[in-house]
């Protein structure tokens, strides 16, 4: 998974191995902690760890039934499958990198957070079309990994890898026909290929979606500077019916 040296328009003869990045680090340290923990609760503590265990899956009837709303953004906490744990996290460390210095660490958080989170409603709603996904289990970070490294590919289109030889485009093609294939031929929960699609989407459109995050911090900031002046004498207007004028016109500067 490694990937060659160089630009976008051709690559180096050497291997580049990614920037270890502080978001992603944090990720990967909370990957970790989810797997052991994980591992302890279903393997070594009794009802009470079972309890917690099953609080953090996402079942569908329960969110739809019960309102447990939680479960549509916890589910990729719990990891009991070493492989796929692994797998997720070599995708974030190659992938997921390269996207939170094109995004920022603030924004890369909302990203995964979006993934997350429509993976988890698209696979609940699934559960109303197909009665056998209705009480079947989605858990792990699998949909969390697979969106990233379809994120990357539609960032990096040109950009090829080490292994599989291939550029970022193709690997979100072939990602996505895998997918398909094994959920027509297993039945499969679609959170997988939710997720593919998903990432690709956030990906494409993510300029637009930064533009909004952006006017909603400047509104943010608009408001805390007006709440700020306001508790300064003379700052503002007591409100908009009164005739005051301020006393030291610099504090409107």
């Amino acid at each position: 998974m490694a990937r060659y040296g160089g630009d976008d328009f051709g690559p180096s003869p050497q291997i580049a191995m990614p920037r270890l990045t502080p978001t992603v680090r944090a990720m990967l340290i909370v990957l970790g902690v989810s797997l052991v923990g994980s591992l302890v609760l279903y393997n070594y503590v009794g009802e009470g760890g079972e309890k917690i265990y099953q609080a953090l899956i996402l079942f569908p009837n329960l969110v739809l039934k019960k309102l447990q709303l939680w479960r549509v953004v916890t589910y990729p906490l719990v990891n009991v499958d070493i492989m796929a744990t692994g797998w997720a996290a070599l995708s974030l460390y190659f992938f997921g990198t390269d996207l939170e210095e094109l995004f920022g660490g603030g924004r890369f958080l909302v990203f995964t957070f979006l993934c997350v989170l429509l993976a988890g409603v698209v696979s609940t709603l699934y559960g109303l079309v197909h009665s056998v996904f209705y009480t079947q289990a989605v858990v792990g970070v699998v949909p969390l990994s697979l969106a990233v490294t379809a994120a990357w590919g539609t960032r990096f289109p040109h950009r090829r890898l080490f292994f599989p030889p291939i550029s970022g485009k193709w690997l979100v093609v072939g990602l996505l026909a895998f997918e398909v294939l094994f959920m027509l031929a297993r039945q499969w929960n679609p959170s997988n290929l939710a997720s593919i699609a998903i990432g690709w989407a956030l990906a494409k459109w993510w300029d637009r979606i930064d533009d909004v995050l952006d006017r909603m911090r400047i509104r943010r900031a608009r408001a805390k500077r007006d709440r700020v002046l306001r508790s300064i004498r003379g700052g503002l207007d007591a409100g908009p019916s009164s005739k005051k004028k301020p006393i030291d016109k610099r504090f409107l500067n």
